[in-house]
């Protein structure tokens, strides 16, 4: 028998609890009226633990649908709130069927998440908008990659290849024209790959449906852009990244941009998103920040967010059971360092 907190009088079911922004929504719901349980196919995963949550089968399984909505009814949830990218599709696709059995989902529509979840889309859409962009070509074979990097260059010995969809750093890497591969052993980050390395998996890749293109690589500064759409933006927060581990912030301040964030809302609001919207930019040499992509779920970094005064998974839950959201302004000037918790079980 799994322990309730008889406080909450709302129960949410949030998926894929093992990813790195759960934490952050678990702490940003603790005082509300909302019981948050996590499902995930992986049984220890810490947001299990964390939620009293259920394991349930991968999202491919035939078993995944009725395995979520016995876990809805059995802790009387009306609503989900998917986390993954990967969950944003599934859900945006079985929206009308979780509606039959009486559930709402927090997510964007599936039109949206089409052009947010592909890198490629999303550079040729926020190109016909006027957003600034990096130029950026598609490859696919090493005739392509040779006339992509004449035509966008190297800065600092650098160019970035990304896949068109990923996520979390998985299929983005910074070719280095300066390291040979023997070197790039030794490099524990692994974002970084020689040219020779990049070019034998360029001729040997067997994933040609997943578009690849290379993009200018961007030297400056990063930001993090929260929106929050309910039909208009809500509320936009800028977070200055200082350092990052992979695609999660460790070092990040709150800043006022007005120009960026105006340029944010925008670009969400054309494509159709809802809710948490997060949006990556990072400046060229000139110091213009370029798109770099669009994350349209709750980000990893959404901690300085809440703290900052603008707890965003809080409004999209009221939302969702309709309760009209308190808006609010961001502080400006937060900062967040990012330490290593953890979660114990078999533990008094």
């Amino acid at each position: 028998m799994k322990n309730v907190d008889n406080k909450k009088q709302f129960s949410v079911v949030c998926t894929s609890v093992g990813n790195d922004g759960f934490q952050a929504v678990w702490k940003a719901l603790s005082d509300s009226i909302y019981r948050l349980v996590g499902i995930d196919c992986d049984r220890d995963c810490y947001g299990i633990e964390l939620s009293n949550g259920y394991e349930v089968p991968e999202r491919v399984s035939a078993n995944y649908y009725n395995a979520v909505v016995d876990v809805c009814k059995k802790v009387k949830a009306k609503v989900i709130y998917p986390l993954s990218t990967d969950d944003q599709d599934y859900y945006a696709e079985h929206i009308g069927r979780f509606r039959t059995d009486d559930i709402s989902v927090i997510v964007s529509d599936a039109g949206s998440l089409e052009i947010a979840n592909d890198k490629l889309k999303l550079l040729e859409f926020a190109k016909e908008i006027g957003t600034n962009i990096p130029r950026y070509s598609i490859v696919e074979s090493t005739d392509e990659l040779h006339a992509a990097i004449n035509n966008i260059g190297w800065k600092n010995g650098l160019i970035v290849a990304k896949k068109s969809r990923s996520t979390g750093c998985q299929g983005v890497k910074i070719i280095d024209n300066k390291s040979k591969t023997y070197e790039m052993f030794y490099n524990r980050e692994r974002v970084h790959v020689s040219f020779e390395e990049f070019l034998h998996w360029l001729e040997n890749r067997k994933d040609r449906d997943d578009g690849l293109h290379l993009i200018e690589y961007l030297p400056g500064k990063e930001y993090s852009v929260d929106v929050f759409l309910d039909g208009e933006v809500k509320c936009v927060v800028t977070r200055r990244r200082h350092r990052a581990y992979y695609g999660m912030a460790t070092i990040a301040e709150t800043i006022s941009f007005p120009e960026l964030e105006e340029q944010a809302g925008f670009l969400a609001k054309r494509i159709g998103l809802k809710n948490v919207v997060n949006i990556q930019f990072r400046e060229d040499e000139k110091g213009i920040p370029r798109l770099m992509e669009i994350n349209p779920r709750i980000p990893a970094g959404i901690d300085l967010t809440i703290a900052a005064g603008c707890n965003m998974p809080l409004w999209a839950i009221e939302k969702a059971h309709g309760i009209e959201p308190v808006y609010t302004r961001p502080i400006i000037g937060a900062k967040m360092r990012r330490r290593w918790d953890a979660v114990f079980s078999g533990v008094r």
